[in-house]
C-alpha cells in the first residue's frame, strides 16, 4: 500500500490506543504490523499502562498512570516522541513521515492539540541529554 495510507492507519491505531486511555510504553516500528487487509495493528503492549483522565495521585494498580490530565497529556506526547525517534533513526524520510503522523495525530485525536504541544517539550528536553 502507498506510505501515506500505512501513515494515516498507524496515526489511527495511536489514536484509538490513547483514546482507550492506554500509553503504549514502547512505540516503535517493531511493534505494529501490517494485516494482510493493509490496517496496522499494534502488539507487544509489555509496558503499556492505563492513564485515566483525571486521575488522582494514589495508584490504583501497578500498571496505571498517576498524576492527573497532566501526566496523562505527557504520557501521550512521550508515546509519539518514543515513535518519532524510531522513524527518524531508521527510515531515509524519516522526518516527512513524522510530520505526516504528528499532524494527523493533531487533527483527528481529541487531545490533540495539548499533546502535540507537549511533544514539543518533549523535544526540546530530548535533545538536551
Amino acid at each position: 500500500p502507498p506510505a501515506i495510507t500505512c501513515l494515516l492507519s498507524l496515526t489511527a491505531s495511536i489514536i484509538s490506543i490513547h483514546s482507550s486511555s492506554c500509553v503504549h510504553g514502547d512505540l516503535t516500528t517493531s511493534n505494529f504490523l501490517l494485516s494482510p487487509s493493509h490496517s496496522i495493528i499494534p502488539i507487544d503492549f509489555g509496558l503499556s499502562a492505563i492513564c485515566a483522565p483525571n486521575a488522582g495521585t494514589k495508584k490504583r494498580k501497578d500498571n496505571e498512570m498517576s498524576g492527573g490530565n497532566n501526566n496523562r497529556i505527557e504520557s501521550f506526547a512521550v508515546d509519539l516522541y518514543v515513535l518519532e525517534r524510531s522513524i527518524v533513526s531508521t527510515h531515509e524520510n524519516g522526518e516527512e513521515m513524522v510530520k505526516v503522523i504528528v499532524n494527523e495525530y493533531k487533527e483527528k485525536s481529541r487531545e490533540g492539540d495539548r499533546v502535540v504541544q507537549k511533544l514539543g517539550e518533549v523535544r526540546a528536553r530530548g535533545r538536551k541529554r
